[in-house]
């Protein structure tokens, strides 16, 4: 983000690489955080519901049904769950905005 901002200008990819790990180094060594320390952007709830609305449509023209696989575990109600759990992760990514307007990383 920094870079695309034009805060600092680095040509060679293997220089990115040289800064995104020691970005890396400084966030978990020096300031002892983890990736999940940053502020993170997810999809509006919006968009969200229309996401899961066509999935599960997808899923039931494809033929799975609420407790159809025998085994007493509603396979839609699994589903739902791990894509609201991938909805607050996976589908989002770091608020690099916020993250730059902070002390500790204006000073790395």
């Amino acid at each position: 983000a920094a870079h695309r901002r034009g805060i600092f200008h680095i040509k060679a990819k293997q220089h990115l690489n040289l800064v995104v790990e020691a970005m890396q180094y400084y966030q978990e060594t020096v300031l002892n955080l983890s990736a999940e320390d940053f502020t993170y952007k997810c999809l509006p709830q919006e968009i969200l519901d229309e996401i899961w609305d066509i999935s599960e449509q997808a899923e039931h023209e494809f033929g799975l049904k609420p407790q159809g696989n025998g085994s007493g575990q509603d396979p839609i109600a699994e589903m739902k769950a791990d894509f609201e759990k991938k909805s607050k992760s996976d589908l989002c990514e770091v608020d690099f905005d916020d993250v730059l307007r902070t002390d500790t990383w204006r000073v790395f």
